[in-house]
């Protein structure tokens, strides 16, 4: 519960941020949102909290909801066939094998450990890690801190080559 002295101490701090404020920004950037903080206070203390009484929930669902209007003679009729599409395809993917969201990019880091990753747009997948054995053979290969140990393999590689070429033992 917030005290009535914690609101006034509010204001004076809203009203004074909004005056430093004005003195470093042009004042383009001050449009009726930043003007609307001063009255929040007043607000809480005639209704109550914001959440009983502000809209912004509902704003934001239509705002989603407005990107669904295609046909503009029937508006209501756009937002609910494309909500209930959205609804209906992830209700689906639970049951389809690829989950994969509309518009929704896969993670990064998804499926690293299994051979899967993405090279800018396009995914590949090395089923036989391929190319991640060669990529950690080339960087232990130009790491220093491997060198005596490549070298004590190469000497038991050549100790037990038994007559083998030299071209044996490099591969």
């Amino acid at each position: 519960m917030i005290g009535k002295q914690e609101l006034s101490d509010l204001h004076e701090f809203v009203v004074e941020t909004q005056n430093q404020l004005e003195m470093c920004l042009p004042p383009a950037f001050f449009d009726i949102m930043p003007h609307l903080m001063i009255h929040m206070v007043h607000q809480i203390q005639a209704l109550g909290p914001c959440y009983l009484h502000e809209m912004w929930s509902y704003e934001r669902f239509m705002s989603v909801l407005s990107r669904y209007v295609h046909n503009r003679a029937y508006p209501e009729g756009s937002m609910i066939e494309g909500y209930s599409t959205e609804e209906v395809v992830e209700c689906c993917q639970e049951y389809l094998k690829v989950q994969k969201g509309i518009g929704k990019p896969d993670s990064r880091h998804k499926g690293r450990l299994a051979g899967k990753g993405t090279s800018g747009r396009k995914v590949f997948i090395d089923h036989d890690y391929k190319e991640v054995s060669r990529a950690h053979y080339s960087v232990l290969q130009s790491t220093q801190l491997m060198q005596p140990y490549i070298d004590e393999h190469l000497a038991i590689i050549m100790a037990e080559r038994n007559g083998c070429s030299n071209d044996w033992v490099m591969k």
